[in-house]
């Protein structure tokens, strides 16, 4: 269900990210949020969202003219929870 959130975020609006959308193949689970900064640089928004049974989660969009990227990190560690490109996940969110 969280997976599916955050694809549905990505397909809002548009942007003006220049960054190579390939990048977020580099993106790794449990990668900080400096190290994704590092990889694909500012994001266009940044969303703190509230998920299922009280969790929260922080949202990065980065929206080019033709793609739409949304990493999702754990906002306790700080770290990379998801990641999802125009719709399909990446990353899987794991939900213990």
């Amino acid at each position: 269900m969280a997976g599916i959130l955050l694809a549905a975020c990505t397909l809002n609006g548009g942007g003006d990210w220049k960054g190579d959308p390939e990048k977020i193949n580099s993106i790794r689970e449990g990668m900080t949020q400096a190290e994704v900064k590092s990889i694909l640089g500012e994001a266009t928004q940044v969303v703190d969202q509230e998920m299922m049974a009280g969790m929260r989660l922080t949202i990065w969009e980065y929206r080019g003219p033709n793609d739409r990227l949304t990493v999702g990190f754990e906002p306790e560690k700080g770290t990379v929870w998801s990641t999802v490109r125009n719709g399909t996940e990446i990353i899987s969110p794991k939900v213990e």
